[in-house]
């Protein structure tokens, strides 16, 4: 019997009669039998020997138990993961159930902002129309009195002596049928004046409701140029003021002065020196009420008076106030043609004479 075989379940059955002594226990932990364990005249059954390749090798119990703890960690990691995936799409669904709720929220928000903006909107387009109703009520009122209250039914003018009231209203009032005083006075306040011939400037005094007094400064005329049957007005600096076809009164006409521009409001291109003697000349006479009918610069550069027949020869621009005064001496006892010369009068002698023609 081969000592290194594995026990067998039949080698229980031949146990039998075996003294528990005589059993004995071999290095590997098995149980062997030999002859003489058995009763005599028996043997134990003949067993074919397995090779060790053919013999199993039972697990020892510590691996026996890592095995059954490698499966429990196995299952219970595979129930985690299980659980875990559950615990996720749990998650999920609340998130997604949250994030709708949220936007069913905002939604049921923004309706209700639209709508509150809505009605606010439909309050303030009722307040606007009532607001504007109230103005077209009180522009209505306000037009009334304006057009019938405030337009002007009289106007009157002072210190104009070369232009006339209607020539003014003209200009001033261009294009409008009926003024109204409103709007004049606004347009005076805050626009440029027009611009008129002979006029400086003005100044308009509003007498409310429907009046106007219009103060006029019109610019000095020294006197006229006489061209091609026309009449050139000029100022004090030279301008050309008007242009006619009939001289007015009371202006002296200008003989020997050359000119070189006849555009209105421009400068005619007198000599200034000239202008100014001529300007002092006129306002002399004006002072002693003398009027003449020409003042005449001739070859000699000096000035002469004409009036009708009756000449006087002031000489050169020099000493022009006492000249005229002494002419304002004796101006009412001149006859009515000759000459009075005063060239040689000075502040300080009255050398003067007259030559009948």
């Amino acid at each position: 019997m081969d000592n290194n075989r594995l026990p067998h379940a039949s080698d229980y059955e031949y146990k039998k009669g075996v003294k528990q002594s005589n059993l004995r226990q071999n290095y590997s932990g098995n149980y062997n039998y030999s002859y003489n364990d058995y009763k005599q005249g028996e043997e134990p059954p003949m067993r074919s020997a397995r090779s060790a390749k053919q013999v199993k090798k039972r697990p020892s119990q510590g691996a026996a138990q890592r095995e059954r703890e490698r499966r429990k960690a196995a299952e219970r990691a595979a129930r985690e993961k299980e659980a875990r995936k559950e615990k996720q799409k749990r998650d999920r669904l609340l998130q997604r159930e949250k994030e709708r709720k949220l936007r069913i929220k905002k939604r049921k928000k923004r309706i209700r902002k639209a709508k509150r903006l809505f009605r606010a909107f439909v309050i303030l387009l009722r307040n606007i129309l009532i607001v504007m109703s109230i103005l077209a009520a009180i522009a209505g009122t306000l037009y009334l009195i304006y057009d019938k209250v405030f337009t002007i039914k009289e106007i009157k003018y002072s210190g104009n002596k070369w232009v006339s009231d209607e020539t003014m209203t003209s200009y001033i009032f261009k294009g409008q049928s009926k003024p109204n005083l409103i709007r004049f006075y606004l347009s005076d306040k805050f626009k440029d004046k027009k611009s008129i011939p002979y006029v400086e400037t003005y100044e308009v005094h509003c007498d409310w409701p429907n009046k106007l007094v219009i103060n006029v400064y019109e610019k000095e005329v020294i006197g006229c140029i006489r061209k091609d049957n026309l009449y050139y007005y000029i100022d004090k600096d030279g301008i050309l003021l008007d242009v006619t076809n009939t001289k007015k009164e009371d202006v002296m006409i200008i003989q020997g002065v050359s000119v070189t521009d006849y555009e209105i409001n421009k400068s005619m291109g007198a000599t200034e020196s000239i202008l100014k003697d001529i300007f002092e000349i006129k306002k002399q006479l004006d002072k002693y009420n003398l009027s003449f009918e020409e003042v005449n610069f001739d070859y000699k550069s000096e000035y002469v008076l004409r009036k009708g027949g009756l000449y006087i020869s002031l000489g050169k621009g020099e000493y022009l106030v006492e000249k005229l005064f002494e002419l304002s001496q004796v101006y009412y006892e001149l006859p009515g043609t000759g000459t009075l010369h005063l060239e040689n009068c000075s502040g300080q002698k009255k050398n003067l004479y007259f030559t009948a023609d």
